[in-house]
C-alpha cells in the first residue's frame, strides 16, 4: 500500500510540477483569494507602447464617426462573421459546457493605463513570462488563452455605449478582457488564426452606487485625459473583481475584433449578468479626449449582421461567482474518482496543500487509504 501511494504522489508531482510545501492550487492558478502573497515579478516595469485591440501594424487614422468606411480600407472588416451582434436569447442553443476556469485572475499585477485615443486600455509589461499571465480555459474554449489587455466602450449618455446587445437592449458600456490562444505564443501570431483570440465581454449597467473596483481605474483618468497618454496604475486591481457576480451564465459565438483590422478570429463570451457602474463614473469616461482633442465618446461599433451564426448559451445551475468557486478535497465522494483522468482533473481544481499532506504522514497510516484514489480529510486526522 505504501508503494502504491508513493507512486501516486510521485506521478502527481511529476505531472504537475508540484513543489512540496506550497499549496497545490498555486500551480494551477486557483489561489485562495483571501491569501496574500508577494508577486515575484513586481519589479518588472512596463514597456510604454501604444497598445491596441488590433495588431501593431494597424494605422491610427480610423475613427468611430465613420465606422461604415472601415471595410473600404480593411478588407477583413467586410467579412461574413463580424462583431458585435445583437444576441437573441430565443435563438441561442443551450450547451452543457464545463465551467469557465480563470487562472491568476486573483493576483495583483503592475498594469499600465493608457488613453490610446480610441479607448481606455490596461495591459501588463510585455516581458512577463507566459506561464504567469492571467488566463482562461474550460467553458467550451478549445485551449488555454492568456491575458493580453482589457479596454472599455461607452456612450455619450447612459442609453447607449455597449457594443453587444441582448434582446435588442443596449447597455451603458462594455468591458472587454482580451486573451490570445497560448499555443501561438503571442497576440500578434494568434490574430492570424481562427482560434486565436478569446474575449470576455462584460456589459456595464448604469446605477446609483460607484463600482469600487472600477474606481481605482476611473480615479486615475486625470493622468490620461488626453489621447496618447500612459501612466502606471497606482492601485493594482484583481481581474476577477471586474467580473459580474455570475460568470457561469454566458453566450458564446464566433466573430471578429470590433476595431480594425476586424480579423474574424474571436471566440466571444458575453456574460448574461452585467456589472453596475455609477453615473459619476460613466461621466468620467465621457470627459476624456482623443488624440485630436475631441471628446472621446460613443466608441462602440454598430451591431453587425449575424448571418445565421450559431449562438450558444451556457446556464450555470449553481449560479456561483468566481469567488464562490471553491473546491474541497472532500467535496467529491471517493467512488466518483474512477479514472486517472478524473483524479488529475480533480487535483487541478482543488486546493490541495502538499505541506498539510506531508504533515499528516500517511505512510504511517496505511489503514486509512483503502482506495488508491481516496482523498484524506485533514480535519479528521490526528497529528
Amino acid at each position: 500500500m505504501i508503494i502504491r501511494l508513493s507512486l501516486v504522489l510521485l506521478y502527481i508531482s511529476e505531472h504537475f510540477g508540484l513543489t512540496f510545501g506550497l499549496p497545490f492550487a498555486y500551480h494551477y492558478n486557483l489561489i485562495d483569494t483571501n491569501e496574500k502573497f508577494t508577486n515575484e515579478f513586481a519589479d518588472i516595469q512596463p514597456e510604454i507602447t501604444e497598445p491596441t485591440e488590433a495588431t501593431s501594424t494597424t494605422p491610427s487614422y480610423w475613427n468611430y464617426e465613420d465606422s461604415s468606411s472601415w471595410s473600404q480600407i480593411y478588407d477583413s472588416c467586410n467579412g461574413n462573421y463580424q462583431s458585435p451582434i445583437n444576441i437573441d436569447p430565443a435563438k441561442a442553443i443551450t450547451k452543457s459546457y464545463p465551467k469557465l476556469i480563470l487562472g491568476n485572475y486573483d493576483c495583483y499585477w503592475p498594469m499600465s493605463i493608457t488613453n490610446d485615443g480610441h479607448t481606455v486600455l490596461l495591459d501588463l509589461p510585455r516581458n512577463y513570462p507566459a506561464d504567469m499571465l492571467p488566463s482562461i480555459r474550460g467553458g467550451g474554449l478549445p485551449d488555454q488563452f492568456n491575458f493580453v489587455q482589457l479596454h472599455f466602450h461607452w456612450g455619450g449618455d447612459s442609453g447607449r455605449g455597449s457594443e453587444h446587445l441582448i434582446q435588442s437592449k443596449q447597455y451603458s458600456g462594455e468591458l472587454h478582457i482580451v486573451h490570445y490562444n497560448s499555443k501561438y505564443g503571442s497576440f500578434a501570431e494568434a490574430a492570424k488564426h481562427k482560434d486565436g483570440v478569446a474575449v470576455l465581454a462584460i456589459l456595464m449597467e448604469s446605477g446609483s452606487a460607484d463600482n469600487s473596483v472600477l474606481q481605482h481605474i476611473v480615479g486615475q483618468f486625470d493622468d490620461i485625459s488626453q489621447g496618447g497618454q500612459t501612466a502606471q496604475l497606482h492601485n493594482p486591481i484583481l481581474l476577477h473583481d471586474l467580473l459580474p457576480a455570475n460568470i457561469q451564465n454566458f453566450y458564446r459565438y464566433d466573430g471578429s475584433l470590433t476595431t480594425p483590422t476586424c480579423q474574424e478570429v474571436v471566440s466571444w463570451t458575453v456574460f448574461e449578468t452585467p456589472i453596475t457602474v455609477s453615473e459619476y463614473q460613466l461621466g468620467k469616461f465621457r470627459q476624456l479626449f482623443d488624440r485630436k482633442g475631441r471628446t472621446l465618446n460613443d466608441n462602440f461599433r454598430p451591431i453587425q449582421e449575424d448571418r445565421g451564426r450559431v449562438i450558444t448559451y451556457r446556464s450555470g445551475n449553481d449560479h456561483q461567482s468566481f469567488n464562490q468557486q471553491k473546491y474541497s478535497l472532500t467535496s467529491l465522494p471517493v467512488q466518483q474518482l474512477q479514472s486517472w483522468e478524473q483524479a488529475l482533473d480533480f487535483f487541478k481544481q482543488s486546493e490541495f496543500n502538499s505541506q498539510e499532506f506531508f504533515k499528516w504522514q500517511p505512510f504511517n497510516r496505511s489503514d486509512k487509504l483503502q482506495n488508491i484514489l481516496e482523498i484524506p480529510n485533514w480535519n479528521s486526522v490526528d497529528r
